[in-house]
């Protein structure tokens, strides 16, 4: 097996328009990509910091965060002047790591030593998806690479340890149905189709190093509480046209199948990512028209062909994401406490005969209720505190812009290589 890219692969190009985007499909249209990028990227460095400071007060953090049970909120400075970070110091380590900081944005792993050790990486890193498709890709790395500069440390070398690449694609209805497992054409071992609501929700296949899921995107998102409706501004469409649905197409790759592809570094990912995509849909999985036949007698699906032919690039910044994002989390904690609220009165009001006029005073019960739950719960209004302040950092999502000047999309203006770059922290308080 080879894992060169195929010949002859056609560029594609994602519409435009937010008119092209959000119409239906034409009658010589199969399908229509809607955006391509990284949904989630994990990655380690190898770095070497001054002395010993860093990992002390790390130590120091972690004793704190175990002696309270629970994640210990610190601030973390951000070497490019960028707003500074709310993160959380976790009590225990992961994955051979030490130090575990981070929030739902994003994760950062210190080992024990504060000195790059033969093959060991220093630091792993996760970017979860939201952060990767509101700042873009090469932002968000480099924004990464900031922050260890901050904490004063060289970096020596830094390799991609997972990667799922996705395109969501806007497709006819009528070209989604269970029986595409027929049509798939594939290196996996390990096909399952899944239905939810008794609805197709998509499939998987394989397991390990290298996987795919398709998946209806939207209804992903419903079901999972509308928690990444924002992806719909990704997409420039408000809704999907009536007849047709969005799905995804994403490739999880780990470090050893990106290793044997020939993807070691991040400069070797960079570069590599169209042959990524063209290998992975055309030689790892193909949908076609009888997967019982010859390979030589099948014809692939008009809509897979348009996957096959996108040229895989990596996000934009889509700065309406972030705003998506709290609108959607306020909406689902309001939702949860109205719910609690209710119950609460419920209680309170045990025994009490209510009308049906609607007579109840939702205001004044609610404030019943709240300062009863607050009573019951909170013996100090520092330790209401001490718990917003938890909620904070892992909640935090940056207000500001970051490196102003960076360009996007841009490869050669992220630090790949070696970097000596240092900085101190100004945060004040607890701080890294």
């Amino acid at each position: 097996m080879t894992n060169s890219p195929p010949s002859n692969v056609k560029v594609g190009a994602v519409a435009e328009s937010a008119a092209d985007r959000s119409a239906p499909l034409g009658p010589t249209e199969a399908a229509r990509v809607l955006a391509t990028g990284i949904d989630t990227f994990n990655f380690s460095m190898q770095v070497n910091f001054p002395d010993k400071e860093l990992h002390n007060k790390l130590a120091c953090l972690k004793s704190e965060a175990q002696d309270n049970e629970n994640k210990l909120p610190v601030t973390l400075a951000v070497a490019d002047g960028a707003q500074d970070l709310r993160l959380q110091v976790y009590p225990g380590g992961g994955n051979g790591m030490e130090y575990l900081i981070g929030n739902d944005q994003m994760v950062l792993s210190f080992s024990r030593s504060e000195r790059a050790r033969g093959t060991r990486p220093s630091v792993m890193v996760e970017l979860k998806s939201e952060p990767l498709w509101h700042h873009g890709f090469d932002p968000m790395v480099e924004r990464v690479l900031s922050i260890i500069r901050g904490l004063r440390g060289g970096i020596v070398n830094i390799k991609p340890s997972r990667a799922d690449l996705c395109c969501d694609v806007l497709i006819r209805e009528s070209d989604w149905h269970e029986q595409l497992r027929h049509s798939m054409v594939t290196r996996a071992h390990k096909l399952d189709p899944h239905v939810m609501r008794r609805r197709l929700s998509g499939f998987s296949i394989g397991t390990g190093i290298v996987s795919a899921r398709l998946y209806d995107k939207p209804f992903e998102i419903e079901c999972k509480g509308g928690g990444k409706r924002w992806f719909f501004k990704v997409w420039g469409v408000d809704a999907a046209p009536g007849g047709h649905l969005i799905v995804r197409v994403e490739f999880q790759l780990r470090r050893e199948w990106l290793k044997n592809f020939g993807v070691d570094t991040m400069a070797d990912f960079r570069e590599k990512l169209p042959a990524l995509l063209a290998y992975l849909t055309r030689r790892w999985l193909r949908l076609v028209d009888d997967a019982s036949k010859h390979h030589t007698m099948q014809a692939v699906l008009p809509w897979w062909e348009v996957i096959q032919n996108q040229t895989m690039q990596v996000q934009h910044a889509t700065p309406a994401v972030r705003r998506e994002a709290i609108a959607a989390d306020k909406l689902r904690v309001s939702q949860g406490l109205v719910g609690y609220l209710e119950a609460m009165t419920a209680i309170l009001l045990e025994g009490v005969d209510l009308n049906d006029d609607g007579s109840l005073d939702p205001h004044s019960v609610a404030q019943m209720a709240i300062e009863q739950a607050l009573r019951e719960t909170y013996r100090t209004s520092g330790e209401f505190t001490r718990r917003v302040k938890r909620k904070q950092a892992k909640r935090h999502r940056s207000t500001t812009k970051f490196n102003a000047d960076y360009g996007a999309n841009d490869a050669a203006s992220v630090s790949y290589g070696e970097s000596s770059s240092t900085g101190t922290s100004g945060a004040t308080g607890q701080s890294i």
